[in-house]
């Protein structure tokens, strides 16, 4: 998540970001009134690892293991409202736009529902800061940020700007996620635009092309390095997931 996935050149002004910023909210707030389901902007009960079944083994043991060993056990999901009390969750965080008030019925009593625009870092700072008051630190984060955004191309040219400022902040909050997760959990990661690939040009070229060389994966790596994060990646129908695991050791 990155303005140097694909994209060359910096943004160049205060207003240009600001531009883009209000661009993006407006996306998802039209996605928001438009979409029925609120898929867009508001994954509900959403099974992020159904694609991924190794994965999921391996994140659901974790939680459960932890639960056996008397450990409080928290969860977060951001740009949507799922729950995992089925995996041994004692508390979900959940990060998206406006939930209904059937939505906050319907959910466990001990989720939390926050309300927060996700391209406005004094919403998304004050998540942050709502789980380290709690004391609560996740042993599992969902973060798929194309809610709201899936059905917007940034290669549409009128807006050349949008797609780096949102690599930008979208790199800035996944930073602020890991530092907040528990030593040894997990991070289940998406990437925000469905029309726009940043591995396509690698498979047009060259399609017998290793995925550890895809642009999105050695971007993801290099991400990680320093931030004590080892990082696993799969090809799914829709692009590359990427599976981060905060250091065992790490403080």
């Amino acid at each position: 998540m990155n303005v140097g996935i694909g994209h060359n050149r910096p943004p160049r002004s205060v207003s240009e970001i600001k531009e883009a910023i209000l661009f993006n909210r407006s996306v998802s707030e039209r996605g928001r009134r438009t979409d029925a389901f609120r898929h867009r902007v508001d994954r509900q009960y959403s099974d992020y690892l159904g694609g991924h079944p190794t994965w999921a083994r391996t994140v659901y043991g974790y939680l459960r293991e932890l639960k056996r060993s008397g450990e409080r056990v928290v969860y977060a999901d951001i740009c949507g409202r799922s729950t995992a009390v089925l995996h041994g969750v004692d508390i979900s965080y959940c990060f998206s736009l406006q939930a209904s008030w059937a939505v906050r019925a319907t959910h466990p009593k001990q989720d939390v529902i926050v309300d927060g625009d996700l391209f406005s870092m004094k919403d998304f700072n004050s998540f942050i800061a709502l789980m380290r008051e709690k004391g609560d630190r996740p042993a599992y984060v969902t973060f798929e940020p194309i809610a709201g955004l899936q059905g917007y191309t940034p290669l549409d040219k009128k807006s050349t700007l949008h797609p780096q400022v949102t690599w930008q902040r979208l790199s800035n909050n996944l930073r602020r996620v890991i530092e907040v997760v528990r030593p040894g959990g997990y991070i289940f990661l998406a990437r925000p635009f469905s029309l726009a690939d940043p591995d396509l040009g690698c498979r047009m070229q060259f399609p017998r092309l290793e995925h550890k060389e895809y642009t999105s994966v050695k971007w993801i790596q290099e991400f990680c390095k320093g931030k004590k994060c080892s990082v696993a990646f799969e090809r799914d129908i829709t692009g590359m997931k990427f599976l981060l695991r905060k250091w065992e050791s790490a403080k």
